[in-house]
């Protein structure tokens, strides 16, 4: 079997449901971590860090 016919690079990652969800939870943490905690907060940092990671990794899945 070749590498062609076993992995096909196909970029249809965006119409999965996982992607759909996670990029929306990425942009609600976004818009909570700017319009209600206070600048210079690490928790900030902290949360969209963690929804870049699941964001990332869904999306290469």
């Amino acid at each position: 079997m070749s590498a062609d016919t076993f992995l096909q690079n196909k970029g249809g990652y965006r119409n999965l449901i996982v992607y759909k969800i996670s990029e929306i939870i990425y942009d609600v943490t976004y818009y909570f971590t700017k319009n209600y905690l206070s600048k210079g907060d690490r928790t900030i940092d902290q949360m969209v860090q963690a929804d870049e990671a699941l964001f990332c990794t869904t999306s290469t899945a």
